[in-house]
C-alpha cells in the first residue's frame, strides 16, 4: 500500500485495522474506494461490506478473489501484480474519484447478488430438507 499510496498522494488513505464494528462502518460509509490486496480465504466480509456501504472495490485474484462467484465484478477492478502495475491501480483509483456514480454504479449487481444471499441459501435448503427428513 505505501507505493499506492505514494502514487497517489493527494488522496487520504486510512487503514482497516483494529476498528471496532462502528468504527468499521462510520469509515466505510466515508470512502469511496475499499483496496484489498491480502489473501481471501472465501467470501470475506470486508470487500462485501464496503461494496454494500458504498465503496468501489479493488483487489487482487488471490484466494478465493480468483472465483468470480465470490467477487463478482469486472476484473478490471482486479490486479494480478499490484506492484507491476501501481500506474493503473493509480489510474482506476483517480477514475474512481472522477466518476465515482458511473464505477459505482459497475457494483451494483454485486451489492445485488450480496442482498440475495439470505434467499439464495434458504433455497438451497429447501431443495435438500428431504435428506434429512
Amino acid at each position: 500500500m505505501k507505493r499506492i499510496i505514494s502514487y497517489n498522494k493527494d488522496k487520504i488513505f486510512f487503514p482497516l485495522q483494529n476498528l471496532s464494528p462502528t468504527q468499521m462502518v462510520k469509515a466505510l460509509k466515508a470512502s469511496k474506494i475499499y483496496i484489498d490486496f491480502g489473501f481471501h480465504p472465501g467470501k470475506d466480509r470486508p470487500p462485501r461490506e464496503a461494496a454494500l456501504l458504498g465503496n468501489c472495490i479493488i483487489t487482487n485474484f488471490k484466494g478465493s478473489a480468483k472465483f468470480f462467484k465470490d467477487l463478482p465484478f469486472n476484473n478490471k477492478f482486479k490486479f494480478k501484480e499490484k506492484y507491476k502495475n501501481l500506474k493503473l491501480i493509480s489510474k482506476l483509483i483517480n477514475t474512481i474519484f472522477t466518476d465515482y456514480d458511473n464505477k459505482l454504479n459497475e457494483f451494483k449487481s454485486y451489492r445485488k447478488y450480496i442482498l440475495s444471499e439470505k434467499q439464495i441459501f434458504l433455497n438451497q435448503l429447501n431443495k435438500i430438507k428431504h435428506i434429512f427428513k
